[in-house]
């Protein structure tokens, strides 16, 4: 290219006229420099569209449009800067004419220029807008179309997949038709082909677009499994997403065409557009932070524009730059494309783009929709035939040359795309896929829990005397026992717990502790207890006798009194202490993975010269340890939110990429990526743990399902993630006892008091044998996932539920009374509570409606209509339950007190739980209840189903009959007071030793 212009120099130096030879040889050298920048913008439109389509779920920049657009902008107004002198060139050579290029503009065409206005700066525009009305269109266009994504976003659950085709549609309105360009307010005679299309040729395509992208719109939405997220029963909500997910699509052919006619003007009259382009996204990413600023009026919105973890950074500046570059390349194109056949090109290797990586989903849809939707996407793709004839360049087109050479290399992309479509609808067809049944799924799983389960018991209570307990403690931890495990023996053995040797949990859960120093301890429970906000009440234990502090809320009193009880029957053989219990559902202590792993080594050393000293000397008697002699009082006055040193209010604030994402291995997905879009379910987050099956997924492994860190998707599925009530985290070390924790979390657990107190209680009496329930799913209860504030409530488990419950029971009731037939008798009761006014007006509007319809034909003794002041049905009492087969637990804003009572009963519990409680280890799945993956799924209504009988002959319901009598018995046996007591003896004997100063000279003496 430099070449060609200094030949072009020397000879006006020289005065005399080029050559014909001279000529020729500039021509070919420029067609040739021209083809290749081309070349490189097509690879480069392609690409960028095609590997943004693929991070469009993964990726963290498309869940926040504000600063995705605002990164996009800036680096494109950057990398226009830097190609500007190129372009500038470009524009003041020679045009295409008759397929060649001219010579430099002649003095004519100098005074041509004169009559386009030079381009006004930034400022001069800011003060003066009529100086560059493209400019503020431009402007105005892109924040509008940022503010309509923003809002998509907030309610993709409600969102349409595949629209985005139709901006195809509407860029050959605007760009080809006469109301199209009357519309853009530019002449007919201007057109982008220089002439309007006839009308057939017009009707003709717009008959084809529109049927390509009904096509795509139908392939895609086949494809996606879309999640059990709930799209409110509010005009703002549904159809609403669909109109402006439309508008975006409108907006983007607005820009697309105007942008267009802005660049004809500026290269007719020898000008280049890039400074306007500049100004243009200058003024959009100014004006996209503006608009922004409202947003942060809400806690959620205000959270996110401030904080920042590297996985955004680095998703901003990938899919910023990714975003920036294909429109430079798109705009390039645009030389010797049309905007429509730019707009086909870049949609058409989106809309499959998006498809390809996930072609993993035959593992989860029924295997016999995968070789429709390849067969649905091999026909999306041909249906697009038509439209590449119809947009290529006409004979008369004044760009022959180029364009019909870059229109072949897109007709080869586009074959190729074909050819990829028919390869995996070839593969899907000959690839294998999950051959379980339901049926099998359930005798495959059902036996290895039993088979789990009896090995676990066996080696659980191995031991048959004291020195056999002794010597089994240190072959299993690598220490000796702690002092007074004699007395903590016999009462177990007196109180015939079935648990011996497996304390797992305990262990785990202290292994930490002995690496901080004793004193360092002592002083942090102390310090936690002085803060109301963090509701941590102190228990002590003082020469045998127990008390609890004074400073406590009313309605946390039962709790601690409680707990005196639980310990008070052996608290004479525990050595002084005082214990920090965290009264709130949610948990506290969320350390990171690095410190939590320095943390643990530096225990292995403190334990090994603990075995060490034991070889030699050591001692049974506790020491006396310095203690407070009072309680803490309570700092600051009432109604102040203190906190205590290292903690942080999350309250209302999602915690999943935060607390929980820092606790997770580094390599783990929960790092590596996100997923935004909670109306698509992330498949490849739930195969890790499912088992597949020809109807849907089924649970594998309990234990990990409830291992958020491969799980990035439940960031807004689950209220205790995505919004909790009343989050107070730190990432140190503390001492804090609680009911329940989940993935992240190092709080100690404890038994419930909630159990203990049989604050949910089940009375034999009331219950009634298998054959005598209703064969139905039963459920009651209210939405405490979480706090709802900002729409955050579509997301938790129990509306997800509540919504399939919905669609279930409106199918059976379609499909009339058949043998063995399930029953759906789900409803929200009770008040709401905890949510913003808007939310609450929103979840009754939409809990009200799936009440009347989920009752349905089994509704339960009280009935109820919905009333005009939008209440929901009243509570049940809890012994109603009994009168059903299948009960279901699921978290609320911390772990669920109805589990224990649910196993003890005659029905059959299902689990759907994030929370690991004290009982955990002891409880094992398809053994003694039913795991169900939060998500639940046709898998999970499928399981139901089948456990109910529908359409077998009576193994379904007799394997949940026997599942549910293995609950019964266990809970019986291992799941008693007396095992929460033998449980919370063990671990505050455990807890004696870990914070005495002489720890590691402390053990068991026979």
């Amino acid at each position: 290219m430099s070449g060609l212009w200094a030949g072009r120099s020397a000879a006006r130096h020289r005065g005399g006229p080029l050559s014909t030879a001279s000529r020729s040889r500039m021509l070919v050298l420029g067609h040739n420099d021209r083809v290749s920048s081309f070349a490189f913008a097509l690879f480069g439109l392609l690409f960028g569209s095609y590997f943004l389509s693929t991070r469009y779920y993964t990726s963290a920049a498309f869940e926040r449009p504000y600063h995705f657009a605002f990164a996009a902008l800036i680096i494109h107004a950057g990398i226009l800067r830097v190609l500007q002198p190129w372009v500038t060139r470009e524009a003041r050579r020679a045009t295409f004419k008759d397929g060649e290029f001219s010579l430099p503009l002649s003095e004519k065409d100098d005074a041509r220029k004169s009559v386009l206005p030079p381009s006004p700066s930034l400022l001069a525009s800011l003060r003066d807008p009529r100086k560059a009305p493209e400019l503020w269109l431009l402007s105005v266009g892109v924040a509008m179309r940022c503010v309509a994504t923003w809002y998509v976003i907030r309610a993709i659950q409600c969102s349409s997949i595949g629209l985005e085709s139709f901006r195809v549609l509407y860029v050959y309105i605007l760009d080809n038709s006469r109301i199209g360009q009357r519309w853009m307010g530019r002449p007919i005679e201007t057109s982008s082909a220089e002439n309007v299309w006839p009308r057939w040729k017009s009707a003709t395509y717009l008959k084809f677009a529109l049927s390509w992208a009904l096509a795509t719109t139908h392939a895609l939405s086949y494809a996606r499994i879309p999640s059990s997220a709930v799209c409110p029963n509010a005009w703002w909500y549904d159809p609403l997403v669909p109109i402006l997910q439309i508008f975006i699509c409108a907006i983007d052919a607005h820009l697309l065409v105007g942008f267009n006619n802005l660049r004809q003007r500026f290269l007719r009259h020898g000008r280049s557009h890039v400074s306007v382009l500049i100004n243009v996204s200058l003024l959009g990413a100014a004006s996209i932070v503006l608009l922004s600023i409202p947003s942060w009026a809400e806690d959620r919105n205000f959270f996110w524009a401030l904080t920042f973890h590297y996985a955004d950074v680095r998703d901003f500046l990938i899919d910023g730059l990714l975003t920036a570059s294909a429109l430079v390349c798109g705009s390039h194109l645009l030389a010797v494309l049309s905007p429509a056949t730019v707009a086909f090109a870049a949609t058409g290797m989106a809309m499959f783009g998006i498809h390809i990586p996930y072609l993993g989903i035959s593992d989860v849809i029924p295997s016999l929709d995968m070789e429709g939707i390849q067969m649905k996407m091999a026909f999306a793709a041909f249906s697009a035939t038509p439209m590449w004839l119809l947009l290529r360049p006409p004979r008369g087109n004044p760009r022959p040359a180029v364009t019909a050479v870059v229109h072949r290399w897109l007709l080869v992309c586009y074959a190729g795309i074909i050819a990829l479509c028919l390869g995996f609808w070839l593969m899907a067809r000959t690839t294998p896929v999950a051959q379980w049944s339901v049926a099998e799924a359930v005798d495959e799983l059902t036996r290895m829990g039993r088979s789990y389960s009896t090995s676990w018991q066996a080696q659980a209570s191995s031991s048959g005397s004291l020195e056999d307990a002794v010597t089994e403690y240190q072959k299993r931890y690598g220490i000796p026992p702690p002092p007074n495990f004699d007395k903590w023996y016999n009462y177990a053995i007196a109180h015939k717990s079935p648990i011996i040797d497996d304390f797992g949990q305990i262990h785990n859960d202290l292994l930490p502790f002995w690496g901080v120093a004793p004193s360092v301890i002592r002083a942090k429970t102390f310090e936690v207890q002085q803060y109301a906000a963090v509701e941590m009440v102190g228990l002590r234990i003082r020469n045998g006798a127990v008390d609890h502090s004074p400073h406590i809320h009313p309605s946390h009193q039962w709790m601690m009194t409680s707990i005196e009880r639980m310990v008070g029957p052996f608290a004479q053989w525990l050595p002084d202490m005082d214990i920090a219990i965290n009264v709130a559902d949610e948990p506290r202590v969320a350390v990171t993975y690095q410190e939590k792993q320095r943390l643990e080594s530096e225990a292995r050393k403190a334990r090994t010269r603990l075995q060490h000293g034991s070889n030699s000397h050591g001692s049974d008697k506790v020491s006396p340890t310095q203690w407070p002699s009072d309680f803490p009082k309570p700092l600051g006055g009432e109604g102040q939110m203190l906190l205590p040193q290292g903690f942080t209010n999350y309250i209302r604030k999602p915690i999943l990429n935060d607390l929980v994402a820092d606790s997770c291995p580094p390599n783990s997905p929960l790092h590596r990526s996100r997923w935004w879009d909670s109306g698509t379910t992330c498949t490849q987050c739930q195969i890790p743990h499912s088992l597949i099956t020809k109807s849907g997924a089924l649970m594998l492994n309990a234990t990990r399902s409830s291992d958020l860190c491969h799980q990035p998707d439940m960031a807004y599925l689950t209220g205790a993630v995505s919004s909790p009530s009343a989050m107070f985290a730190t990432r140190q070390l503390s001492p804090v006892f609680s009911q329940g924790r989940i993935t992240g979390f190092s709080d100690i657990l404890m038994p419930s008091p909630w159990n203990f107190d049989e604050r949910s209680s089940y009375n034999d009496a009331e219950d009634i044998d298998w054959s005598a329930k209703t064969n139905s799913i039963f459920w009651r209860g209210g939405s405490t996932d979480g706090y709802a504030a900002e729409g955050s409530w579509t997301g938790f488990t129990r509306a997800r539920f509540g919504k399939e419950a919905f669609e279930k029971a409106t199918e059976l009731n379609r499909q009339g009374p058949a043998p063995g037939k399930l029953g759906v008798n789900v409803s929200f009761s009770g008040e709401m509570t905890r949510c913003h006014k808007s939310d609450c007006r929103a979840e009754l509007q939409t809990f009200n409606l799936w009440a009347t319809a989920a009752a349905g034909s089994e509704a339960t003794s009280q009935k109820h209509s919905v009333s005009s002041n939008h209440l929901l049905p009243p509570v049940v009492p809890f012994s109603e339950h009994w009168r059903f087969r299948h009960l279901i637990d699921m978290d609320g804003a911390g772990f669920s007190g109805r589990f224990l009572p649910f196993l003890r009963s005659r029905s059959l519990v299902y689990r759907a739980s994030l929370y690991r409680t004290w009982m955990d280890e002891r409880v094992h799945a398809w053994q003694h209840y039913i795991p169900v993956d939060v998500r639940f799924g046709q898998g999970f209504w499928h399981l139901v189903e089948y456990l109910a009988g529908a359409g077998q002959k009576g193994s379904g319901d007799s394997t949940a009959r026997m599942v549910a009598e293995q609950g019964r018995r266990w809970a019986g046996e291992a799941l008693r007071k007396e095992d929460m007591q033998v449980y919370m003896f063990r671990l505050l004997l455990e807890w004696g030793r870990i914070v005495d100063d002489d720890r590691e000279n402390l053990f068991y003496k026979a």
